[in-house]
């Protein structure tokens, strides 16, 4: 009976909410009983209600600003959701991958600086974007990604840090110019405020977690004393609270009293020993859900989600509701701005227009609701529109309090306390004007604004960060180095993988072309980048999706014109839809619309091109992977999932089947051997201990559960690397890799652990293999585009110390090893001449498998590289590190240093006939002849980077390094 009635209660909320002229899908999610199917389905029958009522009224509902989005907010929200509900429908909570993984390795919260790398393990490289697309066209050029919050040092001006939806805090010491990363160490990467200490610089608190989107829960607020040296996490959220914080509040007396608020969905939180401990003062209802806190004098005040204002003349105890909207019962968010210019009006802003009120402080009493709108008339998106509350921010000049600024999608601004209002800033590309836009382009989207002086702004918003004059309308962009590109999707041209295209969330496509000794990033529009491919034939062919299906290409790479050359959909994609390239043929397409559909002879326009493989799947598809088909060159072996958690798969893309999944298992991604019909990877959704990650030696007839010790965290995709034994995991936290080998016919599965270093903690969307410069490309969301080498050395397992040492022979070498595991079944020696194919050398079984000290070998004049493994007696296996063992049978060359800032010495026992210098892509750079034993190379007029060095002696012989001028 209870969980009828919740589930009634629950019904009832949400036609309240359907009803209303918002929609509170996230706070219906927060209700005991939500359910995410329930939730989505209902939600799109209301769109798809308001979709035929304007097409009604002869409106175009992709057209009509309001309308998409709202809607792409619902669906952005529906799409981070999607692989985090349980296989119920149910919901988990968003911050439990963070939760899980720190129990199982606490060392992802680090105290010390994250800039540490290991010795020997491969280190990730961002490559991008740094800042907005190069204008190809484009008047502003492409955002970075979404600023929820910035603050400036009450110091040093010129300081500040800005927190973004999922890519952590930025700091910047000259005012935006430029910005370097500041909490890579935290486990989780969403921030929703920061404060400094109003005396103390160095002492910070930062809000986990992304309440205007809810992308992200809160792991809790995090704190520094040392200008982020080290830091704690004195307020923390338990897995089952599922709670976000919107606000961290000082006390106006904080110097004294060490007193700090901080507002949630759970309460109000109190902290009166600056931060070190917090208790939970107000709140009690899974309703009370917090916006925004001051005190004024004597007075406190509070605001919600639902509209209502409280106060208390006391303490935070104390608060009760003083205005309460009518009607009550939907979502309403109200957020609140104060200037002691004018102390007795409290300015509030509500999610829906009419949306403007003044609170008297004195009388306490609530102005009636009017609207924010342009006093001229506009067209429709210049009315108010905060999308449902996502951004919905209010500013007053504190030197002039009848000065306001409101920030939604666009931004207006009124000089006379609110009683009329203009457009300030253009979010829409349109001419500026009083009967359009603003007199400056600024991204739209606003989710924070403060007051720079009497005439200035800072702004965060869905773009970035901006700074500008409003009495001039000169707005400039301000990210540079600020890396948080929230990137759905990457496509790499392999073999010349530097060439790359990315989507992005509400900052379109960023297309990157490398020019050998340059590379840049072009603007790709698109809106909502959602997917990309590259022709295998020719990398200046590229494609760039944007919602629902919409797709377009350019010849160039997009490098003279932003706006691509539309291709005609053949039925409606999802939200976010998967889009992919033949593995060998560049003018084959695949395409997951309402079914999986095939384009021959790309890039064409037409719908009519599309050929629908009649997959027999249900609803949109929301993943696709190919592998070669093994008897037509021209066809594909390809396993898809549709929205309906439904995985099909063909051998010759004409006869499908179903896959049966594991019971209780919904899988988000498969990858299928390109060289073996049998084998095949998945990995799956939502937050279910141990269900992680699967294995098919049968073509997906059953399948062996592969998770191992990975911790309880969100998988979003599975690469096997082809011609070896290694697989890798995109994850909610970076890139996961182990071993898999076959034991006595049956699969052994390695730990799992973090591939490389130097990768913050973030989402990671996508992966790319390329298979020519031997690299793992990564696309995060939040961080941007990542790179690293697929090296022989990878991380080791702790207990295994594995070295060589040379004798007094000529190429014999002693391996030595020992393993502090006294739990060891054997342990086994492997060789490799290429560092990624290995076979074993020999098993041992007695006292040498837990330690050797004189393993002699013989090296040939090939690449030489070493391994061990161990297997306890759980059939666990461990790997140690790779050594690389150089023949000196033809030559001794050496090179030093490496890195290097400026010269680099060669020597040889033998005359250095030439050296070369070439770049990752292969493109010579420079060259020099010394016919001499030693020899010093200028490295300095190259830029600093990774470049290849080729040495070839007297007798031919010749090695290639790589080297890294700093």
């Amino acid at each position: 009976m209870k969980n009828i009635i919740l589930l009634l209660i629950f019904f009832s909320l949400f036609t309240n909410i359907l009803n209303a002229q918002v929609i509170d899908y996230k706070n219906a999610s927060l209700k005991p009983g939500a359910n995410y199917y329930t939730i989505i389905k209902s939600v799109r029958e209301y769109f798809n209600q308001q979709r035929a009522i304007l097409i009604s009224d002869n409106k175009n509902p992709e057209k009509d600003n309001n309308f998409r989005e709202l809607n792409s907010q619902f669906e952005r929200w529906a799409f981070f959701w999607q692989d985090r509900v349980n296989p119920d429908g149910s919901f988990p909570n968003s911050s439990a991958g963070w939760k899980n993984a720190i129990q199982a390795n606490p060392n992802l919260i680090e105290t010390s600086s994250p800039n540490i790398i290991e010795t020997g393990v491969p280190t990730w490289t961002n490559i991008g974007p740094n800042d907005s697309s190069i204008l190809n066209g484009w008047s502003f050029g492409a955002g970075i990604g979404r600023v929820n919050v910035i603050k400036r040092s009450p110091i040093n001006k010129s300081y500040m840090l800005a927190g973004t939806a999922s890519g952590g805090v930025f700091k910047t010491i000259n005012l935006g110019t430029n910005w370097d990363p500041f909490t890579d160490q935290f486990a989780g990467l969403g921030i929703s405020d920061i404060v400094f200490n109003p005396t103390n610089d160095q002492m910070i608190f930062v809000a986990t977690g992304d309440y205007d989107a809810s992308h992200m829960n809160s792991i809790g607020i995090m704190k520094t004393v040392d200008g982020g040296s080290t830091w704690t996490n004195p307020l923390t959220f338990t897995v089952n609270q599922n709670i976000r914080i919107k606000h961290i509040y000082l006390d106006p007396n904080f110097s004294t009293n060490n007193t700090l608020y901080c507002t949630s969905t759970d309460g109000i939180y109190t902290s009166t020993n600056s931060g070190d401990t917090w208790t939970k003062t107000y709140g009690s209802q899974s309703d009370e859900n917090f916006i925004d806190l001051i005190k004024i004098g004597s007075n406190y005040f509070a605001s919600d989600a639902w509209g209502r204002l409280y106060k208390s003349t006391t303490d935070i105890a104390s608060l009760t509701a003083t205005y309460t909207p009518s009607p009550f019962g939907s979502g309403n968010k109200l957020t609140f701005s104060y200037s002691a210019n004018t102390p007795d009006i409290l300015y509030c802003l509500f999610q829906a227009n009419p949306a403007f009120a003044k609170y008297s402080i004195i009388a306490n009493t609530m102005s009636t609701l009017t609207n924010v709108t342009n006093s001229v008339p506009a067209d429709n998106s210049a009315n108010y529109n905060s999308q449902g509350g996502y951004n919905q921010v209010i500013a007053v000049n504190p030197n002039n309090g009848n000065d306001l600024v409101v920030g939604e999608f666009s931004t207006k601004r009124s000089s006379d306390g609110g009683t009329t209002w203009v457009n300030l800033l253009n979010g829409y590309y349109t001419t500026t004007g009083a009967t359009n836009w603003g007199g400056g382009y600024v991204h739209s989207d606003n989710h924070y604004l403060e007051f720079i002086g009497n005439d200035s702004l800072l702004i965060g918003n869905d773009g970035g960060v901006y700074i500008g004059k409003i009495s001039t309308a000169s707005y400039k962009q301000c990210f540079n180095g600020l890396k948080a590109t929230q990137s759905y999707s990457i496509a790499i041209h392999d073999p010349s993988p530097n060439n790359l295209i990315i989507g992005n969330q509400d900052n379109d496509g960023s297309s990157r072309i490398d020019n050998g000794s340059t590379q840049k990033w072009y603007g790709a529009q698109a809106g909502d980048g959602t997917s990309t491919a590259i022709s295998r034939n020719n990398s200046n062919i590229r494609y760039v999706g944007g919602t629902n299906g919409s797709l377009s290409f350019r010849n160039d790479a997009f490098e003279t014109n932003y706006s691509g050359d539309g291709i005609d959909k053949p039925s409606n994609g999802g939200f976010v839809w998967p889009l992919e390239m033949h593995i060998t043929d560049g003018t084959i397409l695949y395409g997951g619309y309402t079914g999986v559909y095939k384009m021959t002879g790309a890039p064409k326009t037409n719908a009519t091109d599309w050929v629908n493989l009649n997959a027999g799947t249900t609803g949109t598809i929301r993943f696709i992977n190919l592998a070669n088909n093994l008897t037509d060159v021209l066809k594909q072996r390809i396993v898809v999932i549709d929205a309906n958690n439904n995985v099909r798969k063909t051998l010759d893309e004409a006869t499908w089947s179903t896959i049966t999944k594991p019971t209780g298992v919904n899988f988000n991604s498969i990858y299928w051997s390109r060289n073996n019909n049998d084998t095949m990877y998945a990995t799956a959704s939502s937050y279910t201990a141990g269900n992680k990650v699967y294995f098919s030696s049968n073509g997906g007839s059953s399948w062996i559960n592969i998770s191992n010790n990975l911790p309880n965290i969100l998988t979003k995709k599975v690469l096997k690397y082809e011609g070896s034994d290694t697989i890798f995991l995109a994850t909610e936290l970076g890139v996961y890799f182990a071993r898999l080998t076959n034991v006595s016919g049956t699969p052994t599965i390695s730990t799992w652990d973090k591939y490389g270093s130097g990768l913050p903690n973030v989402r990671v969307d996508d992966m790319e293999l390329s298979y020519t410069s031997k690299k793992l490309f990564a696309g995060t969301f939040g961080r941007g585009v990542w790179v690293v080498d697929l090296q022989i050395v990878v991380v080791s397992a702790k207990d295994i110390k594995f070295s060589s040492n040379k004798t007094n022979l000529e190429n014999s070498y002693n391996l030595s090893w020992l393993i502090a595991d006294n739990n060891i079944e054997s342990t086994t020696l492997e060789k490799s001449d290429d560092g990624y194919n290995f076979s074993k050398v020999e098993t041992f079984v007695d006292s040498k498998k837990q330690k050797n000290e004189n393993y002699n070998v013989v090296v040939n004049e090939n690449e030489n590289y070493y391994r061990i493994y161990y297997d306890d007696y759980s059939q666990k296996r461990y790997y140690s590190n790779v050594i690389r063992i150089n023949s000196l049978k033809k030559s001794n060359i050496s090179i030093y240093p490496n890195p290097t800032s400026d010269y680099i010495w060669i020597s040889n026992d033998k005359n250095i006939s030439t050296v070369s210098v070439y770049s990752l892509n292969g493109k010579q750079l420079t060259y020099a002849k010394p016919n001499s034993k030693t020899y010093f190379f200028d490295m300095s007029l190259l830029s600093k980077g990774v470049f290849f060095i080729k040495i070839k002696d007297e007798n031919g012989y010749e090695v290639t390094e790589k080297v890294i001028v700093k």
